[in-house]
Formats: structure tokens, sequence, C-alpha cells
């Protein structure tokens, strides 16, 4: 067991280019002396056996916690722990959020997992417990051409100010589907949990994997509260001063427009290499009219203030390089 070391956590915005970094992390660190789950890369020492080279994160997981939920999940684990983010320009994120769900292959399992956040509350007149597609979910789900103008001007969309939601740590980002889940969910939920748990194993053993599990016990509390009162809206409060405060916290903060840079400031903090900014999308999102792009920044005015925030602490970070 690699007790004591320090993981770097990611906060995984959606379409901000986690997965380049996790992919890059699997590449070069996945192997004999490491173990690797989705979403989570443990290695023992610092080169990879199976490539023979230095690792790009020794040992790294991310996945689409809130900051709400990551508190209390790594005070648990009792472990070090530092953590990175990579922002993006919100209409190119949100353009990408659009493309990804409708167009993707990917896209049909994502709007099942309570991760994305596209789960509402099941009618008052049902019997059910487990929460079900919100409308816009199953449009998108549908195939209906749902036209991105159509996207963005939906109600409950989650992806607005999306940036903004999970840094602010006012409470739940999702509705929590609890096991036995329902056909075609979740893997969000369990694959995410599940690794989590095995992280808090390898780093603290049985006691902070046991500890976490009462923190997943109280998210579900509390989703379960939300649905019985019938509240409306209620995993996607916002305030844009309390997540400008949370982002200056953070051990690296990066912007996926600025790859180069991030990369200068993710390597000088926790000795990453640089590889991960040449993975490039396997698409490409449309193009947005400039009356569309306006509509958008509208509606997202939090994270572009957001995003500023961390264009001005990556310059002050590269001053420090």
């Amino acid at each position: 067991m690699n007790v004591g070391a320090t993981t770097v956590v990611h906060v995984h915005i959606q379409k901000a280019a986690g997965t380049a970094l996790y992919l890059h992390c699997v590449e070069r660190c996945a192997g004999p002396s490491g173990r690797r789950l989705q979403g989570f890369v443990a290695q023992v020492g610092n080169r990879s056996v199976a490539a023979n080279r230095a690792c790009g994160c020794r040992s790294f997981f991310d996945f689409h916690w809130t900051l709400y939920e990551l508190r209390p999940i790594l005070a648990a684990a009792g472990v070090p722990t530092r953590l990175s983010i990579l922002l993006r320009e919100p209409v190119a994120r949100l353009v990408s959020e659009y493309h990804f769900l409708t167009s993707t292959r990917n896209g049909p399992a994502a709007l099942h997992q309570d991760q994305w956040d596209y789960l509402s509350p099941p009618p008052e007149s049902s019997s059910r417990r487990q929460p079900v597609l919100s409308v816009l979910a199953r449009r998108m789900l549908a195939r209906t051409n749902l036209s991105l103008s159509q996207y963005v001007e939906a109600a409950h969309n989650p992806a607005h100010n999306r940036m903004t939601r999970y840094l602010s740590a006012l409470g739940p980002g999702r509705i929590w589907v609890e096991p036995p889940y329902p056909q075609r969910c979740c893997l969000g939920s369990g694959i995410a949990r599940d690794a989590v748990l095995h992280w808090a194993m390898h780093q603290g053993g049985e006691r902070a994997a046991a500890k976490i599990v009462g923190v997943f016990d109280r998210f579900a509390a509390e989703s379960r509260a939300a649905l019985s009162a019938g509240r409306s809206g209620w995993g996607w409060r916002r305030d844009l001063r309390a997540a400008k405060l949370n982002l200056a916290r953070f051990d690296a903060v990066g912007l996926v427009e600025r790859a180069g840079d991030s990369a200068r400031v993710f390597e000088a903090a926790f000795g990453w290499t640089r590889s991960w900014t040449t993975h490039q999308p396997a698409y490409h999102a449309p193009a947005v009219s400039e009356r569309l792009r306006q509509r958008i920044l509208e509606l997202n005015a939090d994270d572009v203030e957001l995003y500023r925030e961390a264009a001005r602490l990556l310059d002050e970070r590269l001053r420090l390089v």
C-alpha cells in the first residue's frame, strides 16, 4: 500500500479537457507497477514499468464531482491531496456539451448518469424513489433534431454556469441515484464511487474507505430528502463570489484555450509531463452565430466572470514558474 502518497484530485468540469489529462495519465502510468480504474490512476514510484518512462501523473483521479462533494470525501480519507482544475471558454464548453450529448456514441449513456445532472425528481404521482430523465434529456435522447438554439433556451439546463456551480460548494450538485440502478444507468454513480473507495483503500486502508461510505450515505440521504420535499432545481444553486474564492485555493488552475501555459503550471506544481496538450477531440463542435454566441454569454454570465478570474490566476502562477 502506498500510504501517505499525495493524490492530485482533478475537478473535472464536463467538456473541459479532463479526459485528455486522464488519458495522458493512463498512457504513461498504467502498468504492472500501478493499478487503474476509470478516473483513477495509482502509481507506485515515479516510472511506468509498462512504458519504461517517467509517469505523467503518479497518483491521480478525476470524476465529475462538485467541490461540495469532494471536500467531505477528501476529509474522510484523511490522506494528502492537492487540487487541480481546467476551465474552458463558456461558449465553447457549452457547445461541446451539446454536441457530445446529441451527436456522439456515448452521449445517451451520459444523459442517464447522475453526474451529468440531466435527471429530475419522479412525478408526484409516482411511487418510484429513483429520479427520471428530465424533459431536456428525453428530447436529446430521442435524437429529434434538437437545435443548439433550442438547447440553449431550454428551461433548467444544467449546462448553464456549470463551472460556477461545481466550484460554489453550496450544496448537492446532483440528484443521487442509488443502487439497484435502473436499466442503462448509472455508470457515473457506480464506477465513480467504487473507484473512490478503491483509492481510499489504497491510500488509507479500510478505515478511510468506511468513512467515505458514510459520506456517500449522507449525500444519498440529502438527495432523498430533496426529492421527498419536491424541491425544483434544488441542486442548481451557484454563488460566483464563493466560486472565485474556492478557485484561488487550487494548487493549479489551467485554461483549455491556453493549454501550453497550463501545462507549465501543472508541471511546476505536480511534476506532470506536458504531452496531454497534444490530445485532440475526435469531433468538431458546430459553428455558432454571433447572435447565439451573445445569448450563451448572457445566460452564462457567472461562468464568463469565473473564466476571467481563472485567466488572472493562471497569469499569476506563471510568473512564479
